[in-house]
């Protein structure tokens, strides 16, 4: 059972299956919520999305895209598993599991490589010493951009007189 509260862009994701297995294409329906979630997050601009509220917000929402793609793989590897005891490995159905299994770790792989950056960018906004060197280096680069105009208006005058 997928709860969304749009309110504050919460989805909670209930793997209790009571036995049943969960279908292939539920999985899909709230990845798509997930991922409409994270739109919704970095649509809000820049400087929030990097915030570190907003990268929290992003933070929360791939380790919950992270648990249900660990299912779905699950339950794709569950599947393939009894599509080659049924049927045999060179099967249709299999071959299918075996390409949908792949595309599913591709998935995986991608958003704990999301999740492991946002995660080290919270770490970076939270370090003290990161931040006042990233705010050291801003204001060098102003005083770098200023002298650099100062020299070329100095120059110009210089040339006019």
């Amino acid at each position: 059972m997928a709860v969304r509260t749009v309110g504050n862009l919460r989805t909670r994701l209930s793997f209790e299956d009571g036995g049943t297995i969960r279908s292939l294409e539920k999985f899909k329906q709230d990845l798509r919520g997930l991922r409409s979630e994270m739109k919704t997050v970095t649509s809000q601009g820049r400087n929030y999305a990097n915030s570190l509220k907003g990268l929290k917000q992003q933070q929360d929402i791939l380790n919950r895209e992270l648990r249900v793609h660990q299912e779905r793989l699950k339950e794709i590897k569950k599947r393939y598993d009894e599509a080659v005891k049924a049927k045999g490995a060179d099967s249709d159905e299999a071959k299918k599991l075996a390409r949908d299994y792949n595309y599913a770790t591709a998935q995986l792989n991608r958003t704990e490589e999301q999740l492991r950056k946002v995660t080290q960018a919270i770490k970076d906004q939270q370090n003290p010493w990161k931040r006042l060197s990233r705010d050291l280096d801003a204001a060098s680069k102003k005083f770098e951009d200023f002298g650099d105009r100062a020299t070329e208006f100095g120059k110009s005058y210089t040339t006019k007189v």
